[in-house]
């Protein structure tokens, strides 16, 4: 982790997901935790570290917390998704 304190913050959020799941394979979930609340804090969106923290979440028993971070990964899909049928949205532009 030494090294990520050289990067510029911005770049750092998939690592931060890396050292999560290391730690949630050696079962670490605390520590599991921090790496993915510092991951969120620089992409708040990031839908691979809201999943595993799910996951932990359950694991813990945190049922509601769970619910709310698959809640943010199914609105951030679906607006994505809506994107595609606005037809002045910019990727439909040619």
């Amino acid at each position: 982790e030494m090294y990520l304190s050289k990067v510029d913050p911005s770049f750092t959020h998939p690592f931060h997901l890396f050292i999560a799941e290391n730690y949630f394979e050696k079962k670490e979930y605390e520590k599991s935790l921090n790496s993915l609340n510092r991951s969120l804090e620089i992409m708040d969106l990031f839908e691979s570290a809201l999943l595993l923290r799910s996951k932990i979440y359950e694991i813990l028993g945190e049922n509601e917390l769970a619910a709310k971070d698959k809640e943010k990964v199914q609105n951030h899909i679906e607006f994505e998704k809506s994107k595609w049928n606005d037809p002045n949205h910019y990727y439909k532009y040619k």
